[in-house]
């Protein structure tokens, strides 16, 4: 991930973010995507962060409807 000071400069697109997180996922740090939505945020490019309760390194029937919900809103745009 880029630093936080140079993302805004040198992003060419900033098309929004969907982070969806495992609360239990255990290849991730939960710290470093808090740090990637975080810096996204900072550059002003829109990031949403799902923390999918009870769920490891794969995706829950809560993430599949998050990515709907965040396509619906992000294309209506």
């Amino acid at each position: 991930m880029k630093r936080k000071d140079t993302l805004a400069t040198e992003a060419r697109s900033t098309p929004p973010f969907l982070i969806l997180t495992g609360a239990e996922d255990h290849l991730l740090a939960t710290d470093e995507i808090t740090q990637t939505a975080d810096a996204l945020s900072a550059a002003n490019i829109p990031a949403l962060r799902v923390l999918m309760a009870g769920t490891a390194h794969t995706i829950s029937d809560e993430g599949i409807n998050a990515v709907g919900e965040f396509l619906r809103h992000v294309l209506q745009q």
